[in-house]
């Protein structure tokens, strides 16, 4: 929904820039306020709105006009669609302030643990290529982004670009640095990148296109690989899409690790699962169901009730990589969580593997496969790898592609 409000935000506010009328002004402001009452981060949106006021032919008084419209606009669709925000404002703030400090790191909850020791900027891009938007097309896309602005350095671009750079730009320059980096931070800029990486696929890139120009001898070559690179790009997305498809066609993990436990766990067995993940079975009737308070900070109350619940548990449910991959890398802070998951997984802990459930998306015998394993000190065990002929890594995923779409879910049984 805040794509589609930023977009016709967007949208209004570039006809604006190129010579636009009084009711370009108050629907650019409309949209930003219906965007603003989504998320507050659109706030960001005044600064398209700005370059477009600034770079718009008309005469001074009229410019001023339609910045007014478009202000008042703004201001009075968002108090209209937030009347909590205008009624009781300081709580407001004070939610807006907590999220803040949220994505900034400055206030730690167990979901944002895993962008420890993440790079700003190259973070988010990394996710994108890796699985987001896939190889050919992040490609594209943010190298059409990269030429845009060496474009923008070398040549006035038109009043239109400047209002649609003045939102990409910021807004990419904003969330890069945050300390939660979550890939859907990117969706309202996603469909700028897709409209510079199909400039970029229809004409050679700046920098090519600049020495093919100086030098002839190869402008032949430039012209002959470029031609290609657009029917390339759609083939391998086009693929991409097809091994999703493959993958969904099988049952999500959580509901067949849930069927496992009716066919095979007796009636009043003790389940230990982990908290702030998703408890399994699905339906827990029938089953004595305890949570791990594995995201707690290491105390000794902490120790004391995950030995006393690991003591009587007959199965642990590992039911994503949320704990394992991203504690387990921060031992200074989660010494006991480090440990426990050490323990678990090298078999000392008195649990062993009974079951295991995944799926990945795949083309015939090609998988392509993440390891949220890499650089711990264990893998994964062995009745979970998957026999297969040919495996495409992709490295360690952000918990937004994996946990929800696709976990691997392990069941550990008492040793007997």
């Amino acid at each position: 929904v805040l794509t589609c409000f930023v977009l016709a935000a967007l949208l209004f506010t570039v006809r604006l820039a190129d010579d636009g009328r009084a009711v370009d002004a108050g629907l650019a402001g409309v949209w930003t306020g219906l965007a603003l009452g989504t998320k507050f981060s659109a706030i960001l949106l005044a600064l398209p709105l700005g370059m477009a006021w600034a770079v718009a032919s008309k005469e001074g008084r009229l410019r001023r006009r339609y910045g007014l419209v478009s202000g008042g606009a703004a201001l009075a669709t968002f108090a209209l669609t937030n009347p909590f925000a205008v009624l009781n404002f300081p709580l407001f703030w004070r939610n807006v302030a907590e999220q803040a400090a949220i994505a900034r790191g400055a206030l730690p909850v167990p979901y944002t643990r895993q962008f420890h020791a993440t790079w700003p900027y190259l973070y988010p891009v990394i996710q994108q290529l890796r699985w987001g938007m896939g190889w050919s097309v992040g490609v594209a896309t943010f190298g059409g982004l990269a030429c845009a602005v060496w474009r923008a350095t070398r040549e006035l671009p038109r009043r239109a670009e400047w209002a649609l750079l003045a939102w990409t730009l910021p807004y990419f320059a904003f969330f890069g640095a945050l300390y939660a980096k979550f890939p859907r931070y990117l969706l309202p800029i996603t469909p700028l990148l897709a409209l510079y990486g199909a400039r970029l696929l229809g004409h050679p890139p700046c920098c090519l296109g600049t020495l093919s120009h100086r030098s002839g001898a190869w402008h032949p070559a430039f012209r002959l690989v470029f031609s290609f690179l657009p029917v390339f790009c759609l083939l391998l997305a086009f693929l991409r899409c097809l091994a999703f498809v493959e993958m969904y066609r099988v049952p999500h993990p959580w509901l067949t690790a849930s069927g496992w436990f009716y066919e095979h766990a007796p009636e009043g067995a003790i389940i230990a699962v982990e908290r702030w993940d998703h408890p399994l079975p699905l339906d827990s009737t029938g089953y004595d169901v305890r949570g791990l308070p594995i995201f707690d900070e290491s105390t000794p109350e902490k120790e004391t009730t995950m030995k006393a619940i690991l003591a009587q548990a007959d199965y642990v449910v590992i039911a994503s990589r949320r704990g394992y991959a991203t504690l387990t890398r921060m031992p200074e802070r989660y010494p006991l969580a480090a440990r426990y998951y050490e323990l678990l997984f090298t078999g000392e802990l008195g649990f062993e593997v009974v079951a295991c459930f995944g799926r990945y998306p795949h083309l015939g015998a090609l998988t392509l496969a993440d390891d949220p394993f890499a650089g711990l000190p264990f893998s994964l065990p062995g009745v979970c790898r998957r026999e297969l002929s040919l495996v495409l890594s992709s490295g360690r995923l952000d918990e937004s592609f994996v946990v929800y779409d696709h976990p691997m879910v392990m069941i550990f049984g008492r040793k007997a």
